[in-house]
């Protein structure tokens, strides 16, 4: 009996060890299959599915051909590809501003803040990295005002036997008096001086007099200071609608595009729009049907609201209030934006 025992659990181990080797060889089998005689072969994959350091070498290598050929079409097509074209921007100059605060490369660092600022993402931190660096208003010296010395009028009577009295008045023109080195954007002040008149007459010799000095009136200079304009977004339209905007189910919203200095539509603007119980943001170019550099926000009736863009001066569009139309909507807004350049 005990032998017969002995010899099913004999039996029983070596199942076991069998199961476990065939497991291990279909294991290796498989691995060997899948790893050197039919790998993997990934094609065709979109690029939001990168890793996030291949996704940043995409997006450097997207600003460096966008420096070359000064496409931003094709860039934002590009980036599109990376998933929205708004998160994509701000993923953009978040990138910009690491390399620049690890001190990468200075030509990726130079080309990311240029696509940056292309899609409207202006940041403090990256001003040196732009072409001329941060702009600075440019003062224009105070004028100094030389003093010229101002001619002086003798009159000095000579006694001449002459045989009569004949009063003679002899005219010198005066001389002009020296100019000074005139400012562009300083008005020159022309001095007139009267001429001086020397008498001879005959007389008796009278004592000499001191002479009398004509008194000169100065210029009076006034220093002009002349700034460079800043970049500025300027409000070109602000207008209420409402024929048709029912029919559309446009009733009661505000419509905001917004332009470069070019006149092209930019996207990734940050709009504020506020009203006396808070404020809310909102993005252009998150509906690309619409245009990249459209956006749209539903207003409540009878609110009032003020808009403007955020990072950068801009005219604060007021009285914004979907109040009620002659055919029973509500009233929508639109508005648009332009960028004035800074060159003079």
């Amino acid at each position: 009996m005990s032998g017969k025992r002995r010899g099913r659990s004999g039996n029983g181990w070596l199942l076991v060890w069998i199961l476990i080797l065939a497991m291990g060889g279909g294991v290796a089998a498989g691995l060997a299959v899948s790893w050197w005689l039919w790998p993997v072969e990934y094609t065709d994959v979109s690029p939001d599915t990168l890793h996030p350091l291949h996704r940043a070498e995409y997006i450097v290598l997207i600003s460096h051909a966008y420096a070359h050929d000064k496409d931003l079409r094709r860039a934002q097509v590009r980036l599109a590809a990376l998933g929205d074209l708004g998160s994509v921007g701000v993923e953009v100059v978040t990138l910009a501003e690491q390399y620049a605060a690890q001190g990468r490369d200075v030509r990726d660092t130079q080309s990311l803040a240029r696509l940056a600022y292309a899609l409207g993402h202006r940041r403090a931190a990256l001003a040196p990295f732009m072409p001329g660096g941060a702009p600075t208003p440019t003062w224009t010296p105070w004028p100094t005002a030389t003093a010229t010395p101002a001619p002086t009028a003798t009159l000095a009577p000579t006694a001449t036997q002459a045989p009569t009295l004949t009063p003679t008045a002899t005219q010198t023109p005066a001389e002009r008096p020296t100019e000074t080195t005139r400012s562009p954007l300083t008005p020159a002040v022309r001095v007139t001086l009267t001429p001086t008149v020397e008498l001879e007459r005959t007389a008796t010799p009278e004592p000499t007099s001191a002479p009398r000095s004509t008194p000169t009136r100065r210029p009076t200079l006034t220093p002009t200071i002349t700034t460079t304009p800043e970049p500025r977004f300027v409000l070109f339209v602000q207008q209420r609608r409402c024929a048709g905007d029912a029919a559309e189910g446009r009733a009661g919203l505000l419509s905001v595009v917004v332009y470069d200095a070019q006149g092209d539509p930019l996207p990734n603007v940050e709009l504020l729009i506020r009203w006396p119980e808070g404020e809310d943001r909102f993005f252009t170019g998150l509906k690309p049907e619409q245009g990249v550099g459209y956006a749209d926000y539903a207003l409540a009736a009878g609110q009032s609201y003020q808009v403007g863009i955020v990072g950068i001066e801009s005219d604060v569009a007021q009285d914004i209030v979907s109040d009620a139309c002659a055919d029973g909507t509500r009233a929508s807004w639109e508005l648009v934006f332009r960028l004035r350049d800074s060159a003079p």
